[in-house]
């Protein structure tokens, strides 16, 4: 009698250990699966400081689908991370660009950071991977001086189309030197200097509503049909994309 009693109880234990249990609930679909509200009282904080650290590096507890799972904290903060890019030119050459049409693209090809990895420096291209408003600013700036009076600019474009554009003529200014007559000489009068006074800065900016998918890439403006080179120093020649919202 006595085996058989404990027969009966082991089995209830190895069945209560393995089945599962719900809570307001008669077919409960979890190991433990409440149909309600949870309420836990009297959490203690964790005060010890190497294990507040390995936790918050571990995970957090979401809920998907009804059901409470573990997620990386670092896959939460990049869900959320806001976009914050910054970069410029590697070398001469790649800031070195061929005029030859109206609108050319500007090859950014280098990153001073990219907090969430979305501006690709091969196909010198940010593509948003979240929807939000963003502040965009590119600046270029000519290394030798431009003496054709002529259009040169630079612009933002957005999925391929001109959002903000800077674009004027670039002014140049004889000096000469007046004639003379002396008393045992008459100087004529000479062309001393030609002298470009237009800056070789071009800047814009513009605030622009993005969603996921979208891109943003730089042209330089100008119908010079030459040849232009820009500076390669990132405080000269850059671009920045900051999301504010």
């Amino acid at each position: 009698m006595y085996n058989f009693k404990l027969l009966i109880t082991l089995l209830l234990i190895f069945n209560l250990s393995y089945s599962q249990v719900g809570i307001n609930t008669t077919s409960p679909t979890a190991s433990l699966d409440v149909n309600g509200n949870l309420r836990v009282r009297d959490i203690i904080e964790e005060t010890d400081v190497a294990t507040v650290a390995l936790v918050s590096k571990d995970s957090v507890l979401v809920t998907s689908n009804e059901i409470v799972k573990s997620i990386p904290s670092k896959e939460i903060i990049s869900a959320v991370l806001k976009t914050a890019v910054k970069g410029g030119f590697t070398n001469a050459t790649s800031s070195t660009l061929n005029l030859s049409s109206t609108y050319t693209d500007i090859p950014f090809d280098s990153e001073s950071f990219d907090l969430n990895d979305e501006f690709d420096v091969t196909t010198n291209t940010f593509t948003a991977k979240q929807n939000g408003i963003y502040e965009v600013k590119v600046q270029i700036n000519a290394s030798a001086s431009i003496t054709a009076s002529t259009n040169y600019g630079v612009c933002i474009l957005k999925n391929g189309v001109v959002e903000a554009r800077e674009n004027f003529s670039n002014i140049t200014v004889n000096v000469v030197f007046p004639e003379l007559n002396l008393t045992l000489v008459t100087i004529p009068e000479t062309l001393l200097l030609n002298l470009p006074v237009t800056p070789p800065v071009r800047k814009a900016e513009a605030l622009l509503q993005l969603n996921t998918g979208d891109t943003i890439t730089f042209q330089v403006f100008s119908n010079l049909g030459a040849t232009v080179n820009l500076s390669d120093n990132i405080i000269d020649s850059y671009f920045t994309i900051v999301q504010i919202r």
